[in-house]
């Protein structure tokens, strides 16, 4: 019998710009461990790091409902058990903390039944914990992932292309953010839309980043209208932009954003931003190509 299994999740950036709820991309350096022990009855639930003092430790903790979601979907049974949760992603950033809990728990629970389910079986289960089907997929997957309800697909990011990430000090929620959303688009703005997800889905295939550089920032379906709940983001862009990025966009809904870099050039930007932006968190990082893991 196990007696404690534990996985890493990777932290995740989902829009890439063009990429509005399509695309996102893993993050090596930020992740979500959890360990999980059987129990003979009942649950325990324990959390350190991040959001310690936020994620709830009752059934509405994302782990907690992913585990419960795989056992209806299997049919299977479990006494109970205990999940201690070490978040080291930060909490309400747009960096997918939610979706490497759900991920790491899965990973979790289908080792513990033999590897049951695979993983389209196990992304399945995850969108009924949560719609976010893009940070979903990376963070299951690795690398740069391309989201639908028809298909999945991962691209390994090219190995020179790193990131700088700059955190305000204010939150974004979701919720409000697709509020300031509008309910239609003009077809040219659609087009528009299309031309440029695609050519960054070129890009990132191929390591072109002149092309990753033009159309990155280029945005028309999110970013126009999330400007007025992530104020900081025009003033790092622009900085960012005369200290050697190839972009920098919203991660996820925000409050993070996240400015792309060639590797060589990524020392330069980081200082340049924590100099300029010292109030701010400020974080080096390099993308994975590698999934949510057993360790």
């Amino acid at each position: 019998m196990i007696s404690e299994i534990t996985a890493r999740a990777f932290a995740t950036s989902a829009n890439m710009g063009v990429m509005f709820d399509c695309g996102a991309i893993a993050i090596k350096e930020l992740y979500c461990d959890i360990t999980f022990k059987p129990l003979n009855s009942g649950y325990k639930i324990s959390v350190e790091g991040y959001g310690k003092n936020h994620i709830p430790i009752n059934e509405h903790n994302f782990a907690y409902m992913a585990i419960n979601e795989y056992l209806k979907y299997t049919n299977l049974t479990l006494k109970g058990f205990s999940l201690h949760i070490n978040n080291t992603i930060p909490f309400y950033g747009g960096l997918g903390s939610s979706a490497a809990s759900i991920i790491a728990s899965l990973k979790i629970i289908n080792k513990y039944f033999n590897n049951k389910l695979s993983s389209t079986q196990l992304l399945e289960i995850a969108l009924k914990v949560e719609p976010h089907g893009d940070n979903l997929l990376a963070c299951l997957l690795g690398g740069f992932t391309l989201f639908s309800d028809d298909s999945n697909i991962k691209i390994n990011v090219p190995n020179d292309l790193v990131a700088v990430l700059t955190i305000p000090n204010y939150r974004v929620s979701t919720k409000a953010a697709r509020k300031v959303l509008p309910s239609t688009y003009p077809i040219k703005t659609s087009i528009k839309a299309l031309q440029n997800s695609s050519l960054l889905t070129y890009a990132m295939i191929n390591s072109d980043f002149d092309i990753l550089k033009k159309v990155l920032q280029n945005d028309l379906i999110h970013e126009p209208f999330r400007h007025k709940l992530n104020t900081a983001l025009e003033d790092i862009r622009n900085f960012a932009n005369n200290n050697n990025s190839l972009g920098t966009t919203i991660s996820g809904s925000g409050s993070t954003i996240i400015s792309f870099v060639k590797k060589e050039n990524q020392e330069t930007l980081y200082n340049a931003l924590i100099i300029k932006f010292s109030k701010y968190k400020i974080i080096k990082i390099s993308f994975t190509n590698q999934g949510a893991t057993l360790l």
